[in-house]
């Protein structure tokens, strides 16, 4: 039996990409490290913000052909994206800041198999900017 989605891949040209081995393993551990940071964050910085709830983690809402979509949600509305907080390679795990809501940056700034690459991670995503000194 033949799937719509696989038509309009295949219309498109678009293949789904093999993820590495342990992907997904690494992929919700570094989400649950950068959950759990920025709850702290705002937890000790800004209290008032998190006891009303306002306050924003990041999660994986989209996945894509070629990259996941890590967006910021709230925990009144967790189903529902706000700003795109950084891209994932679906081919490499390499991290990318991202250049818009649609497209990630040129260059890879860590891997979600490598937890040094995340451990700085800050809500303001000053951890995805190239350091140049």
């Amino acid at each position: 039996m033949i799937k719509l989605g696989d038509l309009v891949n295949e219309a498109f040209g678009r293949t789904s990409i093999e993820t590495p081995k342990g992907y997904d393993k690494a992929m919700a551990k570094m989400l649950d490290y950068i959950k759990k940071k920025a709850i702290d964050h705002y937890r000790n910085d800004f209290p008032r913000l998190y006891d009303m709830g306002a306050y924003e983690y990041p999660t994986l809402l989209k996945k894509g052909i070629t990259f996941d979509k890590i967006v910021k949600v709230r925990p009144a509305t967790p189903k529902k994206g706000g700003a795109v907080d950084f891209f994932v390679s679906r081919e490499t795990g390499d991290i990318y800041k991202a250049a818009s809501f649609s497209q990630p940056a040129k260059g890879a700034r860590g891997s979600i198999f490598d937890p040094s690459s995340y451990k700085k991670y800050t809500p303001s995503g000053g951890w995805l900017y190239k350091r140049r000194y």
